[in-house]
């Protein structure tokens, strides 16, 4: 069982390994504290402990007791022989079962750079279904950028992880919309370019193909979905699959560049899943604000399930936090933090870590030069939150942009959540 504890005021490691009959070495281990002697009023830690008994006390109700637990309600009922309609009372003795039944199988994919440090990934590859190495630049003339990938396949498989490639309208570390408007509206372009597609994909032993595209001019849209069908049915015939990125739109109707060539519905006929990039409402210029807040991720969820398949989708959840200026400052982007970098950044200023209820997200704030700083993360909580709302959608998976960080408290919750599906 995972439990997840908010420390309180005048609370220290022996205190909580003690009210949770754990040993402290397993608390420091499982949530990466490089201090065990400094922990900060709101700081979320992961308790991993064996499944239990709780006898009901006045008060207390079905839902209160799954969430103190951590369950999902319908684990309670279903250890207990409950329903929605059951009444508990005082005295009434309860199993918390956090396993077996529990677990619901999905599908995990990580996006990866080519940077990452192979004793890192090494860490998270044996809870992953796919790893999508980012990313083979498109060119105008439909030829590809080489990169060097090869290391990062063999890796992959040697866990039995389906190496995916990754192709995007990247130029300069941007994406360029007369790329994409150049490549899906030449037949010939295209075709060199599937043709280059499936070369890298047959000698290098990837499992399939996922598609990038972004900032697609609206003009484009048909271009693309008809695209994408031309390569759903080469794939197949090969034996690839064939994946999308797609940007987190609440209606068919919404506008931006960012939105309105991506059509879900389109794409949840066509391919074989879609990943939702669920995350980076919170930017590098940006006011400060959560990355993925749970309201907005939910926003985009509901719509999405009425136009794509449930078991075709995969949710986005960010892996990383940002340090912003309150109030922005136009010419200076946020500082890109890693989970574990903004919980150190508070225990540095000594501050207390919030959270936002509604959006299912910790921050805090600090000062430094005479400026005031917000910085937004995520940590046990919001995690779990997210691996709730994919299980309460019935959706294929999650997706985690990146891999360049080892975040302990995510995997942990992903092995007590879920079975993990191998494919290959």
């Amino acid at each position: 069982m995972i439990l997840i504890h908010v420390v309180g005021p005048g609370e220290n490691l022996y205190k909580i390994s003690q009210r949770y009959q754990v040993p402290i070495d397993r608390i420091i281990e499982d949530n990466g504290l490089q201090d065990p002697n400094l922990l900060l009023i709101g700081e979320a830690l992961i308790i991993r402990k064996e499944n239990e008994t709780y006898t009901v006390v006045r008060g207390d109700t079905l839902t209160g007791i799954a969430a103190r637990f951590g369950i999902p309600l319908e684990a309670l009922y279903k250890a207990n022989d409950l329903s929605s309609t059951s009444v508990i009372y005082p005295g009434d003795v309860l199993r918390i079962v956090h396993e077996d039944f529990e677990k619901r199988e999905a599908e995990i994919n990580g996006y990866v750079y080519l940077e990452a440090e192979h004793e890192v990934l090494e860490r998270m590859l044996p809870e992953l279904t796919y790893l999508s190495i980012f990313a083979y630049p498109v060119r105008e003339d439909g030829s590809l950028e080489e990169i060097d990938d090869e290391s990062l396949i063999a890796l992959a498989r040697s866990y039995r992880v389906a190496p995916m490639m990754v192709i995007a309208n990247i130029t300069n570390g941007s994406f360029d919309s007369d790329i994409a408007h150049a490549i899906l509206n030449d037949k010939e372009i295209q075709e060199r370019l599937i043709e280059n597609v499936f070369s890298i994909l047959m000698s290098k032993g990837y499992y399939g193909l996922d598609v990038d595209l972004e900032y697609l001019y609206p003009a484009d849209r048909e271009p693309y979905n008809r695209f994408l069908e031309k390569l759903r049915r080469r794939l197949h015939e090969e034996g690839f699959i064939l994946t999308t990125a797609i940007a987190p739109k609440t209606s068919a109707e919404q506008e931006g560049l960012l939105y309105e060539a991506h059509d879900y519905g389109f794409h949840g006929r066509v391919v074989d899943h879609v990943i939702i990039m669920t995350y980076e409402w919170g930017y590098l210029w940006s006011e400060a604000m959560p990355v993925a807040p749970l309201n907005k991720v939910e926003e985009v969820i509901s719509y999405a399930v009425t136009e794509i398949p449930p078991e075709k989708i995969l949710l986005g959840v960010p892996n990383y936090g940002y340090d912003f200026n309150v109030p922005k400052i136009e010419e200076e982007p946020a500082v890109l933090l890693t989970n574990y970098e903004a919980i150190e950044l508070a225990k540095q200023h000594l501050v207390s870590i919030e959270f936002d209820q509604e959006a299912s997200s910790p921050f805090f704030r600090y000062r430094k030069d005479g400026r005031d700083r917000e910085v937004h993360f995520e940590d046990p909580r919001s995690v779990r939150a997210r691996i709730f709302l994919m299980r309460e959608y019935g959706l294929r998976g999650l997706s985690f942009w990146t891999l360049l960080s080892y975040y302990r408290p995510t995997w942990l919750l992903v092995n007590a959540y879920l079975n993990v599906k191998k494919v290959i």
